[in-house]
């Protein structure tokens, strides 16, 4: 009976054990996830920044 429940026991470790490992790499995932899109975000403001400085210089050079 005992060792039953020791296996039984030793089976629930394993899979919480697992399930764990599947949260620590979910967990990593999301990081990354969250990572590029700060620098897609980035990247976008950038793009942004430099037309906008871009149709400022046309619009200079046209009221000259």
């Amino acid at each position: 009976m005992l060792k039953k429940q020791a296996e039984l026991l030793e089976a629930a470790n394993k899979a919480l054990d697992g399930e764990c490992k599947k949260l620590q790499n979910q967990q990593s995932i999301a990081e990354e996830l969250r990572d590029i899109a700060k620098s897609l975000q980035d990247m976008v403001l950038k793009l942004y920044q430099d037309f906008m400085s871009a149709q400022m210089q046309v619009l200079q050079h046209s009221n000259i």
